[in-house]
């Protein structure tokens, strides 16, 4: 018997998916990479630690870390989820509709936990 529902947080919770390229495009510009739409669309699903070492094997860097890249694009996404996230459509009625049944709900995400916890927030 099924007790519990996980959902999963970017694009199923939130349409975070532009927000997601619009931080990669602004924290990878710093280092000199034009990231199109269309070239950000390669690393979706990525968390930020394989989205940050798939480019650095494409286009090597050296004016900023891994992990100064990193937080540029979580720094990004914190505040583009708060001025701008948006919950997909249903969402509010579905967590509703389990929580009225009984079920435990969950969260899985591999975006960074201070990234769930403002999404949840929101």
């Amino acid at each position: 018997m099924i007790s519990a529902v996980i959902f999963d947080m970017d694009g199923v919770l939130i349409n975070s998916e532009p927000l997601w390229k619009l931080a990669e495009q602004y924290a990878f510009a710093k280092v000199g990479l034009q990231l199109t739409d269309s070239l950000c669309s390669q690393t979706t699903g990525f968390d930020c630690k394989d989205t940050v070492a798939f480019w650095y094997a494409k286009q090597a860097w050296q004016d900023r870390s891994h992990a100064e890249i990193i937080k540029d694009i979580e720094d990004f996404m914190l505040i583009a989820v708060q001025e701008k996230g948006v919950a997909m459509p249903g969402v509010f009625h579905a967590l509703e509709y389990f929580k009225r049944k009984g079920f435990k709900l969950g969260l899985a995400s591999s975006a960074p936990l201070c990234l769930i916890k403002t999404v949840a927030k929101t």
